[in-house]
């Protein structure tokens, strides 16, 4: 997924190894205590990903700013139900495959347009890669901050 604007393009990264990393534990048919700390790990680098983008579109006077948050909290409060079911039932492949599809339409629809506005009023702003501050990278065996 990629919208063109690199900082973004970073992030879709970690929210996508975020779902894969749920999808995992769900698949395996891990502890609940494993889908549910995912689901947190989601919901906080979401709501990090969202505060930067939405500011950024403050600041440059997005005119879909208020539209666009509506989709972002409704995607976290998505999140935040599934990670509320999880202390009561076991989340399935097809909850999760939801949340991924909600978050790649987002992407190629929304975050896309706002990125050829964004293109459009700041074409020559040098962008860098953000960090990600270890969130979801669970191969490194390293615990989330």
């Amino acid at each position: 997924m990629s919208n063109g604007i690199p900082e973004n393009d970073e992030r879709y990264k970690v929210l996508i190894d975020c779902i894969s990393h749920i999808e995992g534990a769900v698949t395996t048919r891990q502890k609940w205590s494993a889908v549910h700390f995912a689901l947190g790990q989601l919901r906080h680098f979401a709501s990090i990903h969202f505060a930067v983008d939405e500011n950024l579109m403050r600041m440059h006077d997005y005119p879909e700013l208020a539209q666009h948050a509506g989709e972002h909290r409704n995607f976290l409060s998505d999140v935040e139900a599934l990670q509320q079911m999880s202390l009561r039932a076991d989340v399935s492949a097809k909850m999760i495959a939801y949340l991924k599809n909600c978050l790649e339409q987002h992407v190629i629809t929304s975050d896309r347009r706002c990125a050829a506005y964004l293109r459009q009023v700041r074409p020559k702003t040098v962008t860098r890669p953000a960090a990600t501050m270890g969130i979801c990278n669970y191969e490194s065996g390293t615990s989330p901050r």
